[in-house]
């Protein structure tokens, strides 16, 4: 079967019906762990990600920061958002392409967040801007439509741009459960906006996309596209361990625990998403973060109260931020 732009479209139409006969079936768990892998570096491993109750994708294991700035080769936390949301992003515009049967020469999706002059706590105020890039037989309408849909459809922008609760529970003799609810931002003028942090996503064929972010390379595929076919995590889960890894910074800080703590991050996805017509969310849901500790040792409490108080990405994906859309057809801007 040839697929056009290597887009199951035919399949995905399938799994939505399905998804509307059987709402069970389109309930996703998604889940990583970070554990420590050496000074301010982890391991984060996926998975296996279950799909309704017959489904599975292949786990994965790749090496993340813990910290910012990263170690040499591994990105740090806020890194990992980024290039989620250029994945996720880059990924549903081609989806619409393909839609509208056509297929770009290039599609490329930058993102870019805002910080505070001089470092420090990402500024709240602070928008996250998306610029899609598409070169080849496109015309303006069938563009404007296919980043409208990716903005509606996008599970990494609307998490981003919505308000979520966060829960974080450490584990102990006597678990300590702390539900982390959305803030709202508090003018502060003193911390006016200084440097931006940047990623690219390009996409290369089917739901597979490649982001750079400081000159490490991001793999993301989708594993709704084709039953066990997917090569790289979701963008869903990069998001999720960028959460996780910038908790294992806070939990193994000196005086946070030992090094043999780790951090699971889990998420609920209903795929239905903006195809229901009972008004499903296309964010993440039940956002979960689990410290565990080490044998014969704690995470000390103070540790997860810092990550709740300081957590960049915690505040990103906590908090609602404008994110603004941008469109360049062909190398000229396009009104959005």
């Amino acid at each position: 079967m040839s697929l056009l732009n290597g887009v199951d479209l035919e399949g995905l139409h399938e799994l939505g019906r399905e998804f509307r006969q059987e709402p069970w079936e389109a309930q996703l768990g998604l889940g990583v762990e970070a554990t420590p892998d050496g000074p301010d570096r982890c391991l984060i491993s996926t998975g296996p990600v279950r799909l309704g109750t017959t489904r599975a994708a292949r786990p994965f294991v790749f090496p993340h920061g813990t910290g910012s700035p990263a170690a040499a080769g591994l990105r740090d936390p806020l890194a990992s958002v980024l290039a989620a949301l250029g994945a996720g992003v880059a990924s549903e515009v081609a989806t619409a392409l393909t839609g509208h049967r056509v297929s770009p020469s290039r599609l490329e999706v930058r993102t870019q967040a805002q910080l505070p002059t001089g470092g420090g706590t990402l500024d709240p105020r602070s928008d996250l801007t998306v610029e899609v890039r598409i070169d080849g037989d496109v015309d303006e309408e069938t563009a404007l439509q296919c980043v409208a849909a990716a903005r509606t459809r996008s599970t990494v922008l609307r998490t981003l741009e919505e308000a979520n609760e966060i829960r974080a529970v450490l584990v102990a003799e006597e678990n300590r459960y702390l539900t982390d609810r959305p803030h709202e931002y508090r003018a502060d003028t003193e911390k006016p906006g200084g440097a931006r942090r940047s990623a690219s996503a390009v996409w290369e064929s089917g739901l597979l996309v490649v982001a750079e972010v400081d000159g490490v390379t991001v793999q993301t595929d989708q594993p709704k596209q084709l039953f066990g076919g997917d090569r790289a995590p979701s963008p869903e889960e990069h998001l999720l361990a960028a959460l996780a890894a910038e908790a294992l910074g806070h939990a193994t800080r000196p005086g946070g625990s030992d090094h043999g703590a780790s951090i699971h991050a889990s998420a609920r996805l209903d795929l239905r998403g903006p195809d229901s017509s009972e008004g499903v969310p296309v964010g993440l849901g039940s956002l979960l973060v689990q410290f565990l500790p080490g044998v014969g040792a704690d995470v000390r409490a103070e540790a997860v109260d810092a990550w709740l108080t300081d957590g960049d990405v915690l505040r990103l994906v906590r908090d609602n931020h404008p994110v603004k859309v941008r469109l360049v057809l062909n190398g000229d801007s396009v009104g959005v």
